[in-house]
């Protein structure tokens, strides 16, 4: 497939779920999100975490695991090497990157709402050094779609796709005595 294809699945897809959850969103801001989605999936870099891996992924019946397919890799710093210039304009007001460490800024006077359910989720705080944490990229990739999705679906919905997008960081082992992951983010 190539960037047409894809852009065009990406629309049908954001148009079905968005409608399944009862959301209203005009085509230009509908092609917007499809745009940012399939740029940011389609880096030179990009062999697996790829728009064909949302299609992989987002094989639900769920509008909300679906949404957070298309949202959950939008950021794989590992691999690009930088947040990708179509989710700078978002990210800018939250994170900042000094001398190649990314931290969240302390203080934020936009969408504070978004920011704090993501904060809180992913049990973090304002100032904290993003480059230490085992899931940066579900981080700044769930913030995004907090951020991006803010003006078109109720709070409670962003924090549950939030919650999904949370749930996706590979690798995360529970010592001994120690409440599970899920138990974890639960009491969050």
């Amino acid at each position: 497939m190539n960037q047409s294809d894809y852009f065009n699945q990406c629309r049908q897809i954001l148009r079905r779920v968005l409608k399944q959850l009862d959301c209203e969103i005009n085509d230009h801001y509908l092609n917007n999100i499809s745009q940012i989605i399939v740029d940011t999936m389609g880096g030179n870099h990009r062999y697996f975490h790829t728009f064909d891996h949302i299609l992989m992924v987002s094989k639900s019946d769920d509008p909300l695991i679906i949404l957070a397919a298309l949202f959950h890799d939008l950021v794989y710093l590992q691999v690009d090497q930088q947040i990708r210039f179509n989710l700078a304009s978002y990210l800018n007001p939250f994170i900042q990157e000094i001398n190649g460490n990314f931290f969240l800024n302390s203080t934020v006077n936009k969408q504070e709402k978004e920011l704090d359910i993501v904060l809180q989720i992913f049990n973090l705080n304002r100032g904290d050094n993003l480059s230490s944490f085992r899931g940066i990229n579900e981080f700044i990739s769930a913030l995004s779609a907090a951020i991006i999705l803010s003006s078109y679906l109720p709070l409670k919905i962003i924090t549950r796709l939030i919650t999904i997008i949370e749930l996706t960081i590979p690798f995360r082992e529970v010592q001994a005595n120690q409440l599970s992951i899920i138990e974890q983010l639960k009491k969050r």
